[in-house]
């Protein structure tokens, strides 16, 4: 089995699709090397920590210079050259074989595809509808993963069998929680009255449909929708929870009657989404009430859709008289356990390369500590 190289500009607390594809390499026996969103040594010049997160999933922080010398070509070439540098140093630190390099949409950091291509197969997770310079990942990935179905069929018509379709994938290992931990999420909503429209994300970046929002919590005070980190419109039944750690974040679902998904079909990017939380929803057998976004129209007997804020009304009416024993509870956890990290995992299977190639390059391993630390400033050029 081949092991893997992640990075994507994110944290792994992200928690979103890249991290989960990682966790799925684990499942079949890959030693997964996570690389966050690196950090400049002129802010923090101790040592980058590698830890271990999950069985088999390295994390660490790598150190470059700054995000602001990317905007200077000659100075980009240089970073990226070193950046590459500290990638190899790691997968040689802990001995992965013939490791694949997976990426995600890396805006100013296009050369690091490149270089990294040179001594590893790439892999281009493309995560959304519309992300810039989108062709160019594409092509220079050695394999590209697309979330959407849409997107998926957009991409092959042009780039062929290179393109393959993967399920969003839900951890169900994090919401298989102990009755304590499912009780202290729900507690933390104990000042939100019911019923309460959950929605487990932040409502940034203009994803939610704001108008129809607002005017459908105006005309129903008596309904509380509540968002992460933030409130989604500026009403008194609108709350916002704490942002948390994965596990804390799932144990949130627990106090929500309603699965929400108000996003916004105007704009391409969302009507072209898969939401990650829809999985999550269903993993609880909750019933989910949304616009209807492309990608979830083969859901539309588990789903109640709406466009307008009086479509979405009666929606939400509709789910929460939905009866405790329906079968549409069951066929919804049937749906969240074909999108498994285990189902994922068969998927990769299919989609990749995973055997060790012949001639693959030999990573020695040193011994590795427990808490690991490496990459002093002086190491990076």
């Amino acid at each position: 089995m081949r092991d893997a190289i992640f990075f994507t500009g994110w944290t792994w607390n992200a928690f979103n699709t890249p991290e989960r594809v990682a966790l799925a390499m684990a499942h079949l026996g890959a030693k997964v090397l996570y690389c966050e969103n690196p950090t400049s040594l002129f802010r923090d010049r101790q040592p980058a920590e590698l830890r271990e997160v999950s069985e088999n999933v390295y994390v660490t922080r790598p150190r470059h210079w700054g995000h602001r010398l990317n905007y200077f070509p000659p100075l980009r070439k240089a970073q990226t050259k070193a950046l590459a540098k500290q990638f190899r140093r790691l997968a040689s630190t802990l001995g992965l074989s013939d490791p694949i390099f997976f990426y995600c949409n890396l805006s100013g950091l296009k050369p690091l595809c490149e270089e990294m291509k040179k001594n590893f197969f790439s892999v281009y997770l493309r995560l959304d509808y519309l992300e810039s310079d989108s062709d160019y990942f594409v092509e220079v990935s050695d394999a590209t993963l697309a979330i959407p179905r849409s997107v998926f069929h957009k991409l092959k018509a042009k780039f062929g069998e290179k393109v393959k379709l993967i399920p969003q994938a839900v951890d169900l290992r994090v919401l298989r929680q102990s009755s304590a931990s499912r009780a202290e999420g729900a507690s933390r909503l104990e000042c939100v009255p019911r019923p309460r429209l959950g929605y487990l994300g932040s409502p940034n970046v203009g994803r939610l449909n704001q108008e129809v929002l607002s005017t459908l919590l105006q005309a129903h005070p008596d309904w509380h929708m509540v968002s992460i980190g933030t409130k989604a419109v500026p009403l008194s039944n609108a709350h916002a929870l704490a942002w948390v750690g994965p596990q804390e974040l799932a144990g949130y679902l627990y106090g929500f009657d309603i699965g929400f998904l108000p996003y916004d079909c105007h704009d391409e990017q969302w009507l072209h989404c898969v939401p990650l939380k829809l999985f999550e929803y269903f993993a609880l057998g909750m019933p989910v009430v949304s616009t209807p976004l492309i990608n979830l129209w083969e859901y539309e007997d588990l789903i109640y859709f709406g466009d307008t804020a009086e479509e979405l009304a009666a929606a939400v009416e509709s789910a929460l008289n939905e009866p405790l024993d329906s079968p549409k509870r069951q066929k919804r956890l049937d749906v969240a356990r074909n999108h498994s990290i285990e189902s994922l995992s068969r998927s990769l299977l299919q989609a990749l390369p995973l055997d060790v190639q012949e001639n693959a390059p030999s990573l020695a391993a040193p011994v590795l500590c427990a808490s690991s630390n490496f990459c002093s400033g002086a190491e990076i050029l």
